[in-house]
């Protein structure tokens, strides 16, 4: 095995719009028990993201990709919050919307 700095590589997940909250509520879950709770704001660099990955697709002509950008970008940042105050979610919904069901078995 050797570290190669110019090696390409290609990073890719298929996820859908239901995944992508999934997966993000329980980035949330984890966040929150990491720091305790503290907070930590996201929201003006999740806008700044939103407003490059707009103009990237305008540049692009991709612009009829916006309306579906939108909508997985609310949704990832919809699940992250809710998995930060998830601590206020009844367990049973809390195994409804995570991918790891198993982790709140306990």
């Amino acid at each position: 095995i050797i570290y190669e700095p110019n090696a390409k590589v290609y990073h890719s997940h298929n996820y859908n719009i239901i995944d992508v909250f999934r997966r993000h509520f329980d980035h949330g879950v984890s966040l929150n028990e990491i720091v305790n709770d503290k907070i930590i704001n996201v929201t003006k660099e999740g806008l700044n993201f939103i407003i490059e990955e707009i103009l990237f697709l305008i540049k692009n002509n991709l612009w009829y990709k916006i309306p579906h950008m939108l909508i997985y970008e609310f949704s990832r940042y919809l699940g992250y919050l809710l998995g930060r105050k998830h601590n206020i979610i009844p367990k049973f919904i809390k195994r409804c919307i995570s991918h790891h069901k198993y982790y709140w078995k306990i």
